[in-house]
């Protein structure tokens, strides 16, 4: 996993794929989609990385962000999981990188 892509604090590994030269990792935390993005996006930022087109929708609990540093590409999308009972469990942050 590229060095440059943070993980979010706290956020416990839920899931690690890889097809091809696109890896993915899927990160849990309590937290909501707008504090994810909030995070994100700063350390991003801090990190000189191209930000492409992010988007939050607060009423959804949808976070996505897009960014390249150099050869380095890197796209978030974290949502909200819902039991099957329909209640919320937490947020999914999925991170894919080589696109």
């Amino acid at each position: 996993w590229p060095e440059e892509i943070p993980f979010y604090p706290e956020a416990e590994l839920d899931d690690v794929t890889s097809t091809g030269s696109a890896q993915a990792i899927v990160l849990k935390t309590p937290d909501t989609a707008a504090q994810v993005f909030a995070w994100y996006y700063d350390e991003l930022e801090k990190r000189d990385w191209k930000m492409l087109g992010p988007t939050l929708d607060v009423a959804q609990n949808v976070a996505i962000i897009e960014g390249e540093l150099g050869e380095i590409k890197m796209y978030l999308e974290a949502r909200s999981v819902e039991n099957d009972d329909g209640t919320t469990d937490g947020l999914a942050i999925k991170i894919t990188s080589g696109l």
